[in-house]
């Protein structure tokens, strides 16, 4: 999920769900880490994310990026936000959840240009 090209120092907020084989709603039993990673692979993740589990909904998740108290997340990049080693239905799942970048993109003349 593209969450777009975000302002320098901005909050980005978005929203994913857990379900098992079935597809029914589901709570992870491991909840595993989200990371955050750079595009030239730095690890981004400290301090800037918090993750809840909707109550009384089980299965869906409020995931916020907070960009802005973290000197790795820096303009003219594209990060990814990812969940390692959670446990879902008794499988270990590893999976992107969005990606975004901070202020990488431009118009010029109607087209994207990309640093």
């Amino acid at each position: 999920m593209y969450l777009g090209d975000i302002a320098a120092g901005a909050t980005i907020t978005f929203r994913w769900s857990t379900n098992d084989k079935n597809g029914a709603s589901i709570t992870r039993s491991t909840n595993g880490t989200i990371k955050l990673i750079r595009d030239d692979g730095t690890d981004c993740t400290a301090g800037c994310i918090t993750d809840t589990e909707d109550s009384p909904d089980t299965g869906l998740h409020t995931c916020a990026v907070d960009t802005s108290g973290n000197v790795n997340c820096i303009v003219g990049h594209d990060y990814d936000v990812w969940l390692d080693g959670a446990v879902i239905d008794t499988e270990t799942v590893n999976a992107v959840l969005a990606i975004f970048s901070i202020q990488n993109r431009h118009f010029i003349n109607n087209s994207i240009y990309v640093k």
